[in-house]
């Protein structure tokens, strides 16, 4: 019973002070990072990972115990179930929170979008050579591949439906125009640039659907 109560308390106090932004609030950083996110994600997956082992060791002693009511509590499926839910949770929201840091730049820096030369547009530079490259440099040697792709997944379509809203205030169609020219030339760098990090060379970014995006 008091290790549930332990596993669970770590969960909710990291949340908290990560989530909650309970550490800036006591003046221990001074702001949550995409690092701090990063880091607070592996250490919860770490524990979630070896939640199955804790509770297998905990039914070996309960099977070897002669009195076992003193371990079954701890040993409870529909505990160690609920417990893995809620890290579950807590890790889905911090990915959330981790995508919400880079949508907000993206959307200050897409909204003054313009479609013309030189290409690659400083816009695009911007995005792709300061905040995309210190958003990886932050997060890939921490997170786990799967969860980089994850994260750059999401990462791409928050780009394709922030970028499409823009085309369309600025009325620039699909047309094989002088500007729809323009435009395919930033998409290309911003192709090539996200796809020559490590761990994203394989990551399918159909950017062609900036036209079906509502």
């Amino acid at each position: 019973h008091r290790l549930i109560e332990l596993l669970n308390l770590f969960n909710s106090k990291t949340c908290q002070l990560v989530l909650g932004a309970g550490a800036v609030k006591l003046g221990k950083i001074k702001t949550i990072s995409a690092k701090i996110l990063a880091i607070t994600c592996r250490c919860l997956q770490f524990i979630k990972i070896t939640l199955p082992k804790i509770k297998a060791h905990f039914d070996q002693l309960k099977a070897l115990s002669e009195s076992p009511s003193t371990i079954s509590s701890i040993s409870s499926a529909k505990q160690f179930e609920q417990l893995t839910k809620l890290y579950s949770e807590h890790i889905d929201e911090i990915h959330g929170k981790l995508i919400s840091i880079i949508e907000n730049t993206f959307d200050e820096t897409l909204s003054s979008y313009e479609v013309r030369a030189p290409m690659p547009s400083d816009c695009f530079r911007t995005l792709v050579t300061r905040h995309i490259t210190a958003f990886y440099n932050a997060v890939a040697r921490i997170v786990s591949p799967s969860d980089l792709i994850l994260l750059f997944t999401r990462l791409n379509s928050i780009f394709k439906q922030l970028l499409a809203r823009r085309l369309r205030q600025l009325r620039i169609a699909n047309d094989g125009g002088p500007q729809h020219g323009l435009l395919t030339s930033d998409l290309l760098y911003y192709i090539k640039q996200v796809q020559s990090f490590p761990g994203l060379e394989m990551l399918e970014l159909h950017v062609d659907e900036i036209w079906t995006t509502n």
